[in-house]
């Protein structure tokens, strides 16, 4: 059996962000998971107010038709998205307590989320450029008129939802071309981990230049 990973596009994409990208399409050949890549309801995915329903009830309806994909383990189902689609990769892990672990890029907590309680613990690794301002990396008001938590403040809230122990940050490390802070919390609740990387000098993007690839770093870490 496969895990599952699900993946959320940004603001105004579609489905095709993630299906297209060359690394995905290796990992699936390689037998490394299974991968359902879904479009939103409208140009951002539906996170809160009126129709919040609709997208949520959406991730619960392709979880109950995986039930019947042989290959698909629904003992390890996770999700990584990117900005827009990374918000809403931590929404469902709020909303739905089915995911063993999720990845963003770019994507983290709107402040409105802070105070939901967990459901069930996972395995968070988060990225985020130093210089996004779009969904802001300091916190405030992003891009679509919503408040967001830093990613320092969205990092200790999963670590404190599951009891972690926090190690000594690293920082200044090198990845590929770039420099960038590390923070990992481990031991916590049924053996998962949080992990939060920061990029220094970049700013809202999805790929890096060279060796420095987010989707096999957020993989590799969260499987």
């Amino acid at each position: 059996m496969l895990p599952v990973v699900f993946f959320f596009h940004g603001a105004y994409g579609d489905y095709r962000l993630f299906l297209e990208d060359d690394e995905v399409k290796e990992f699936i050949a390689k037998g490394d998971f299974i991968g359902v890549f879904l479009s939103s309801n409208g140009d951002l995915w539906e996170l809160e107010g009126s129709d919040v329903e609709s997208d949520i009830s959406f991730v619960q309806a392709v979880l109950s038709d995986l039930r019947e994909v042989d290959l698909a383990d629904l003992f390890q189902v996770f999700a990584i998205g990117f900005s827009n689609g990374g918000v809403m990769a931590t929404t469902v892990a709020q909303e739905l307590g089915f995911f063993s672990g999720i990845g963003t890029i770019n994507g983290h907590l709107r402040e409105t989320q802070l105070q939901r309680a967990l459901s069930q613990p996972l395995t968070v690794i988060q990225v985020t450029g130093a210089l996004d301002t779009t969904i802001p990396a300091n916190g405030g008001v992003g891009f679509d008129g919503e408040g967001y938590a830093s990613a320092v403040v969205s990092a200790d809230y999963w670590a404190t939802q599951m009891f972690c122990n926090e190690e000594k940050p690293s920082l200044g490390v090198r990845w590929g071309d770039y420099t960038v802070n590390d923070r990992v919390f481990s031991e916590c609740q049924s053996d998962h981990r949080v992990v939060s990387r920061t990029i220094e000098n970049v700013g809202h993007v999805r790929r890096l230049d060279g060796d420095a690839n987010m989707l096999s770093f957020i993989w590799s870490s969260m499987k």
